[in-house]
């Protein structure tokens, strides 16, 4: 298979699709069990399957009832990168809805499901809400880090799993019931997949703004390394690369996507088969 690379720049992501007219308040912040907390959060479970059951368990019969749909549901394909100002029609119980117990388990489960990298990413975009809000322009956009959902998709079960510190994680005999979650809001959509062993972080986006933002613990930039790491690889290409790499044009709407899942657009870019292995492993690093 060959791998193609190509960069554009993007003037923002916020397009606007159609509203599905669902009234929605002002979520208030959630308390911020920040990126530094990630060790003590993510060592209160094995899996993240029981730190999944553990956040499920502290859910009413209501709430688990928004939280939890079946694994084929047609409404996972509903995520969005865009403000509840915009789209509103997510999957799952808010966080702003939850109480401060049932959000550290929230928290307690996206830490052991993600890396510590993933999880300091995931925190920072949800925290760069609340920078937003205090912004002059914050009316009607709903920007606030209360305003994510998370859902489950399946029962979550640890069938499959590895073992931790010696102790089988599950029965081999359940190893293949699929199962999945959905975390999002502006800004960050993310979706797992998990079958056995197996987990697939897909379709997934990652946004921020601002890109770089204070807080009582130091300025937060998550995806600084990102773009510096982007221009440091398109800098390294010969003329001739780079050339194939850039477009000045892009398209006026969304090819693939938030609710255009699966679409494959036309290759385009440059092919990375024929780079050198420098510029190989500088582009798998990024």
């Amino acid at each position: 298979m060959a791998l193609f690379v190509a960069l554009l720049l993007c003037g923002g992501c916020d397009g606007a699709p159609a509203d599905s007219g669902a009234e929605i308040g002002d979520a208030p912040s959630v308390p911020m069990y920040a990126a530094f907390d990630y060790e003590r959060l993510r060592s209160a479970h094995r899996t993240s399957a029981d730190a999944a059951l553990a956040f499920l368990d502290t859910l009413s019969s209501v709430q688990r009832a928004e939280a939890v749909l079946g694994f084929d549901d047609p409404r996972r394909s509903n995520w969005s990168n865009l403000p509840p100002g915009i789209f509103n029609d997510r999957n799952g119980v808010r966080l702003g809805d939850l109480t401060e117990t049932q959000a550290e388990a929230a928290y307690r489960f996206l830490a052991t499901a993600l890396s510590a990298e993933g999880y300091a990413t995931t925190m920072a975009v949800v925290g760069a809400e609340d920078a937003l809000a205090a912004g002059s322009l914050a009316g009607g956009w709903y920007w606030s880090s209360g305003n994510y959902w998370l859902a489950f998709f399946g029962e979550p079960t640890n069938a499959g799993q590895a073992t931790v510190d010696g102790v089988e994680a599950a029965s081999p005999t359940a190893r293949d019931e699929p199962w999945g979650w959905q975390f999002g809001g502006h800004h960050l959509a993310i979706n797992m997949t998990t079958v056995g062993e197996r987990s697939t972080l897909s379709p997934t986006f990652v946004g921020i703004e601002p890109t770089r933002y204070e807080t009582a613990a130091g300025s937060v930039a998550p995806l600084a390394e990102h773009r510096a790491a982007g221009l440091a690889l398109v800098n390294a290409l010969d003329e001739t690369q780079r050339r194939q790499a850039l477009t000045d044009t892009r398209p006026r709407g969304t090819l693939t996507g938030a609710g255009k899942d699966g679409f494959v657009p036309a290759i385009d870019g440059v092919a990375v088969g024929a780079w050198n292995a420098a510029l190989q492993e500088q582009l798998v690093d990024l």
